[in-house]
């Protein structure tokens, strides 16, 4: 007995202490603040004692309201449906914004995630361990009529896990609207490693910069990227390549009108099972499978690699020198589009082939991998210096 009052008067201690005995999940009744009592009612769990609306670790469920987030959420799930809605910063917020939005997992149906509502400066953050997609439902930024820019709130989503949103959706990151014309605001980072994202094709994934953090390795299986200019700055946004970045056909990076560019920086690589390689192709030929449709830009130091099972070439947006060459094939024999040098290679699995009037050269001492992969042919050639060549 006495075992027994000394754990219920435990119970009774947190419940005083206004703990939740366990997560809830709670369903939006009404439009209104996360932070309001009346937008919410418990769909299931047990919340703490005198708690009226959802707290960190807790799951919400919007359906056909609007709820305005006034404040930083860490939320297990959120489920967006019957379009319900959820305004992530507010007009009404002090400048500068800076709020952060921490759900594991976001269930998009159809409703709608509006990443910003506010014309303040500062930044709105959204990371997202996993994200699921099967309706409608996208990312929006709101619409203002005035006449004149004035600074907005900033829109970043940071996807640190796996996407896969696979819908008919025709814009799934819509643009902002400013009195009749629209600009890109939304930031996209992804943060996960050895991630598959699969963004709605077909479909403008309407952003102003992309960027794949260091150190991780990201497969691109579907979505069009549409890289355009932000609101105040006018400037058009480039898709920054830290990481690995591997695009399975059709996945697609298009610029308008030639500006931006896929960069692919210091360490980075950027990856294509795609026939064409690293290719160019218009606005026309949107779906081909294509990379790029427009600049891409290496660093001295970033490379390029090719996987798939299906003959390739290099491609003919690819530069001339790479800082690493990657070949990991199943299937199928690369050849080369033109000249190429690599100051490193890593030959995993497949063959390339130097048969015709192009010449690959490289790498240097000590920058060969080699372990199911080959270089077949009579142009494969050291670079000047180099001391020891029994690289086959």
């Amino acid at each position: 007995m006495k075992t027994m009052s000394l754990a219920l008067l435990g119970v009774a201690a947190l419940l005083l202490a206004g703990e939740s005995m366990g997560a809830c999940t709670w369903k939006s009744i009404a439009d209104g603040d996360l932070s309001a009592a009346a937008t919410w009612e418990i769909e299931s769990g047990t919340p703490a004692l005198g708690q009226t609306v959802p707290a960190a670790g807790d799951s919400i469920h919007v359906l056909g309201h609007s709820v305005f987030m006034d404040s930083n959420t860490d939320f297990e799930t959120v489920t967006l449906g019957a379009s319900g809605k959820i305004i992530g910063s507010q007009n009404s917020m002090t400048a500068p914004v800076d709020v952060v939005h921490n759900w594991k997992n976001l269930v998009l149906d159809t409703g709608n995630v509006t990443l910003t509502e506010g014309r303040k400066p500062g930044f709105v953050t959204y990371n997202i361990d996993s994200m699921t997609g099967n309706g409608d439902g996208n990312f929006t930024c709101a619409y203002f009529a005035a006449n004149t820019a004035e600074e907005q709130t900033i829109p970043v989503v940071n996807f640190k896990g796996d996407v896969n949103w696979v819908t008919s959706q025709g814009f799934p990151f819509y643009p902002l609207n400013f009195n009749g014309t629209f600009y890109n605001l939304t930031k996209l980072v992804f943060s996960g490693d050895n991630a598959s994202v699969s963004l709605p094709t077909p479909g403008n994934i309407d952003v102003n910069m992309v960027t794949v953090e260091a150190g991780k390795t990201v497969t691109f299986k579907s979505g069009k990227f549409n890289m355009s200019m932000g609101l105040v700055s006018q400037e058009f946004g480039n898709f920054e390549i830290d990481g690995t970045a591997l695009f399975e056909t059709p996945a697609f990076v298009w610029s308008y009108a030639g500006t931006g560019a896929i960069k692919v920086n210091a360490g980075g690589v950027i990856g294509t099972n795609f026939s064409g390689g690293i290719a160019s192709t218009d606005s026309a030929s949107w779906g081909n499978g294509s990379v790029v449709g427009s600049t891409i830009e290496f660093d001295p130091a970033g490379g390029v690699m090719y996987f798939g099972s299906e003959n390739q070439v290099t491609g003919d947006l690819l530069p001339a020198a790479v800082g690493n060459l990657v070949l990991d094939k199943t299937g199928g024999v690369l050849t080369l589009s033109a000249d190429l040098s690599s100051e490193a290679m890593s030959l995993l699995n497949g063959t390339l082939s130097t048969e015709g009037s192009y010449t690959l050269t490289g790498p240097r001492d000590g920058k060969l991998i080699r372990t199911n992969g080959q270089v077949t042919g009579p142009n494969w050639t050291p670079f000047a210096g180099v001391s020891d060549w029994s690289l086959m």
